[in-house]
């Protein structure tokens, strides 16, 4: 029996995707309170690039690419290590 590894709990965020790892994606509803954060970081995102919304919209892709590269690795090194669970034996 091969044990699925799960995102930790941190990475399931309102208003954002959570699954387990090779489970079907599910869609959590943004609160008022994450909608406000997001859009403070538009806010902050823009103010960084001098006020350029291409510029800001380029950083964020360019990020987003990074950081989809950088999942994809960690998730092959769990995949390649993946843990392989053995029936339990109660002592008695």
């Amino acid at each position: 029996m091969k044990i699925t590894p799960r995102l930790p709990d941190h990475m399931s965020r309102p208003g954002g995707f959570s699954a387990s790892i090779g489970d079907a994606i599910m869609f959590t509803p943004a609160t008022q309170k994450d909608i406000d954060r997001y859009d403070r970081a538009v806010d902050s995102a823009i103010a960084t690039c001098g006020g350029d919304l291409r510029g800001a919209l380029k950083a964020l892709i360019i990020a987003n690419e990074y950081l989809e590269e950088e999942l994809r690795q960690v998730l092959d090194d769990v995949s390649a290590h993946a843990v392989i669970a053995m029936p339990r034996r109660d002592v008695a």
